[in-house]
């Protein structure tokens, strides 16, 4: 129906509309403004907001410009008279508001991001409020719990505080809970098709919350079960804070071909949700599997290759089969992954740790938890080394931080062998020589660290000043690595000495892994791909990127190396030349690549 067919003024109206990520850029967002006033046959909007920064969360959404592009063809629609009021909505952080403030000409009317009582953005409300914006809060009603975080039951109407509010004045816990926002000064949108609840969510006009149950709902705390199904009844237990688990709602969201698993993969997890198969020699893009949150980690293949094992910012760790992207099962941890996972030496379990410090051994085949070892309750970001150390099977792992360390388990209990203290903790993985008699990692105190494997002591150390996030590369008696004072260097692996050292201008995020011809392969955060001569430590090529590279690189046995980009494309270089075979545009990759296993590169890692 027309809204002139609806009978109300149009100066009873206001009427609010967004410019989407996919119409950013000066005459794009003014295109996107007329055919908004043309589908809905008006001369003018009320208010039109920048719907997010980015399109990050979007599917098939391609910028052809900035917000502050989007902002600029807003405030000509304004001066033009098809605007009357601007605002951006999910812009969460005082910082981001600044910004906005700062490449305004026209003021910032609203503000429009999400809000509820365990969800409180304090300091943007009191940036609002001494700036004379209005915020208005979506998800007030705390839905979300249900319909995308995989609740049974709405912690925010089922509230203790919100019933203790509700029950004597014989109203709904919804007209509570609205009652609760705009006394805070915050505009509301509930989302309704019933007439009926409509007329009740009015119905919040008719009273007031006193002071009391005001500040009553300022101690609801933010606490949620580990499983999706948890009861919302946690919410009000007091107990130390958990954010909300997000629901397992992975599927494959595209599927162009099956990947055989006799040819070259190349799979990497994305900023976007997307963890991607691609064909190693053409680039194209054979499978996705989706998700609604990030892929920090790289992955690992189980024994023959068909089921690649990858984990997520949404707590969970999956097994995909490589073929076709199909879920085999997923595991939820109840804190986000961004540590990579090993296998045991018979791959009959995977290992990996989250980010509150707990370490799993997991069966391969179902998910199902073989044990639980709890770290100190730091955040695991390293990929475990795994290896036979006297007869026994030992996994090593760092947890990062002040606090953290080196940590040595054995895979068949969970039970320590022994525990290393480190300053600042241990952001990258250790790696343990052929024989398994020494470990060496580096620390975030700058240390590159050699130790008997079987009981944590040094055999050497080196020092660089800056801390290190770059995992230590052993290969044929030599340790290669690189520091965010942006150096790289070669040390001997049994003694500890340097070879050589050499600077490339800007920090290395990125792990160094040589090819078969003696080249390090690696990213640096000034945008670029480096090819270095791992003999002399001078550098052989440098490929541009288009922002920075943290990932590492996965080299296959004729020396052709994958590497991801923040800059959204994942990289196909001959490591011997720097010369790209081919690029593909998909994702912000953080995390590290990993290719079919029967054609992986791996140096000799003996002392």
């Amino acid at each position: 129906m027309a809204l002139q067919e609806v009978g109300i003024p149009r100066p009873d109206l206001f009427i609010i509309s967004k410019v989407h990520p996919k119409n950013f850029g000066v005459q794009a967002t003014l295109k996107s403004i007329d055919e908004s006033l043309s589908k809905l046959k008006l001369d003018y909007l009320d208010m039109m907001l920048i719907h997010t920064k980015d399109c990050e969360g979007f599917q098939d959404c391609e910028q052809g410009g900035t917000w502050q592009d989007a902002w600029r063809g807003m405030e000509e629609a304004a001066v033009a008279g098809k605007i009357r009021s601007l605002g951006v909505s999910n812009f969460d952080t005082v910082s981001e508001l600044e910004e906005v403030m700062a490449l305004s000409s026209v003021k910032v009317a609203l503000v429009q991001n999400y809000m509820d009582p365990y969800e409180v953005p304090t300091d943007v409300l009191d940036y609002c409020q001494q700036h004379n914006i209005t915020f208005m809060s979506y998800g007030t009603l705390g839905r979300a719990y249900v319909k995308e975080m995989g609740l049974s039951s709405n912690p925010v109407l089922t509230s203790h505080v919100v019933r203790e509010a509700f029950e004597p004045r014989q109203c709904q816990p919804a007209q509570v809970v609205l009652r609760w926002a705009l006394q805070r000064g915050v505009a509301v949108i509930p989302s309704s098709e019933d007439p009926t609840h409509m007329a009740i969510n009015l119905q919040t006009f008719d009273y007031q919350l006193t002071d009391e149950e005001m500040a009553n709902f300022n101690t609801l705390n933010r606490y949620v079960t580990m499983d999706g199904g948890g009861s919302s009844d946690d919410w009000d237990s007091g107990a130390s804070a958990k954010k909300p688990v997000p629901k397992d709602d992975g599927q494959v969201s595209t599927l162009n071909a099956k990947v055989d698993l006799t040819k070259l993969s190349v799979y990497a997890g994305g900023e976007d949700g997307h963890f991607t198969a691609f064909n190693g020699v053409t680039g194209d893009i054979m499978w996705q599997y989706m998700m609604s949150s990030e892929f920090g980690s790289s992955c690992v293949f189980s024994s023959d290759g068909s089921v690649v094992y990858v984990a997520s910012e949404n707590h969970r760790m999956y097994a995909l089969r490589v073929q076709d992207g199909e879920k085999l099962w997923s595991f939820n941890s109840g804190a986000p992954f961004l540590a990579t996972p090993q296998l045991s030496v018979d791959k009959s379990v995977v290992l990996v740790g989250n980010t509150i410090g707990d370490f799993f051994c997991l069966d391969s085949k179902t998910g199902d938890v073989k044990w639980l070892q709890e770290l100190g309750k730091h955040e695991i970001w390293s990929l475990p080394a795994v290896g036979l150390v006297d007869g026994e099977e030992l996994v090593f792992m760092g947890t990062k931080g002040a606090g953290g360390g080196m940590y040595a388990l054995r895979v068949a209990t969970g039970k320590k062998k022994w525990q290393r203290d480190i300053t600042d903790g241990v952001w990258s993985w250790p790696v343990l020589s052929a024989d398994g008699r020494r470990l060496i990692f580096a620390g975030e105190d700058g240390y590159v660290y050699c130790v008997d494997s079987s009981s944590g002591e040094d055999v050497w150390t080196w020092h660089r000043a800056g801390k290190t996030y770059s995992a230590p590369l052993l290969a044929n008696g030599v340790v290669y690595g690189g520091s965010d004072s942006g150096h790289v260097h070669a040390l001997s692996a049994a003694t500890g000495s340097e070879i050589w050292t050499a600077s490339v201008g800007a920090d290395i995020m990125s792990s160094i892994r040589i090819s078969p011809n003696g080249v390090l392969v690696f990213g640096v955060t000034d945008n670029t791909i480096r090819g270095w001569n791992a003999t002399t430590g001078k550098q052989i090529w440098s490929l541009k990127s288009g922002d920075e590279v943290w990932a590492s690189a996965a080299i296959t046995q004729d020396g052709t190396a994958f590497i991801g980009s923040i800059d959204a494309h994942m990289y196909a270089v001959e490591s011997d030349s720097g010369k790209i075979v081919w690029k593909r545009k998909t994702s912000l990759f953080a995390a590290s690549a990993c290719i079919t296993p029967s054609f992986q590169f791996t140096p000799n890692p003996i002392i």
